[in-house]
């Protein structure tokens, strides 16, 4: 027990500080692609939607 907290409150080495950067970054990567494809997609319907509200003002309709 007391060396399970030890090992928890050690300094980390310089190569598990970098693997635990290179995770971060991963992981942050991970949710900027989800992001982005969240942002096409709500681009997309935008698109759409100028689109449909153009039509309208151009055939007239209220």
């Amino acid at each position: 027990m007391v060396e399970a907290i030890k090992r928890l409150l050690r300094t980390p080495t310089p190569i598990e500080m970098l693997q635990r950067q290179l995770s971060d970054a991963e992981r942050a990567r991970v949710e900027a692609l989800a992001e982005r494809e969240y942002m096409e997609h709500a681009v997309a319907m935008l698109d759409a939607r100028i689109q449909r509200i153009r039509g309208e003002l151009q055939g007239g309709a209220a």
